[in-house]
C-alpha cells in the first residue's frame, strides 16, 4: 500500500516505465482500502512485539527467502512438497512477512549442487 501510494502518480502518468509485476503489485496496494491497511499495521504492531525479542539473544537472523532454488525465466509454476504453485505468487512466500515487519534485510544468492541458486535472508533488528 505505502509503495503504491508513494508511485501512483507516475503510475498514472508513465505505467510504461514501470517492470509490469512492479506496477501490477504497486497498482494493487494503491487500491487497498484505507480500513485494511489500518488492519495490517496493528496486526505488524503484533508480530513485531513476537519477533523483536529473537534479536536479544542474536544480531543477525538467517533464514531461506526463497522455498527452493531459482526458477527458470518463463518458468510459471515451481513444486513444493510434491505442490504445484505458481511461480510469481510463490517465490516471494518467505520474504513477505520479513518485509512486513519492517525489518532490515538483505537477500543473497547460496550457490547448491544444481547450479540455480537459492535465497538467503540476513535479517537484523530495526534500528
Amino acid at each position: 500500500a505505502e509503495g503504491g501510494n508513494h508511485y501512483l502518480p507516475a503510475l498514472r502518468q508513465t505505467p510504461e516505465q514501470f517492470e509490469p509485476n512492479s506496477r501490477e503489485r504497486l497498482l494493487a496496494g494503491a487500491m487497498m482500502p484505507g480500513a485494511w491497511y489500518v488492519q495490517a499495521q496493528r496486526f505488524r504492531r503484533h508480530f513485531q512485539q513476537q519477533v523483536l525479542p529473537l534479536f536479544d539473544r542474536f544480531d543477525v537472523l538467517i533464514a531461506p527467502a526463497t522455498p527452493c532454488s531459482a526458477i527458470t525465466i518463463g518458468q510459471q509454476t515451481l513444486s513444493i512438497q510434491g505442490e504445484s504453485l505458481p511461480a510469481k505468487a510463490s517465490m516471494g512466500m518467505l520474504t513477505q512477512p520479513i518485509s512486513f515487519l519492517g525489518l532490515p534485510v538483505c537477500t543473497v544468492p547460496l550457490a547448491t549442487r544444481s547450479g540455480l541458486p537459492i535465497g538467503l535472508q540476513l535479517i537484523a533488528r530495526p534500528f
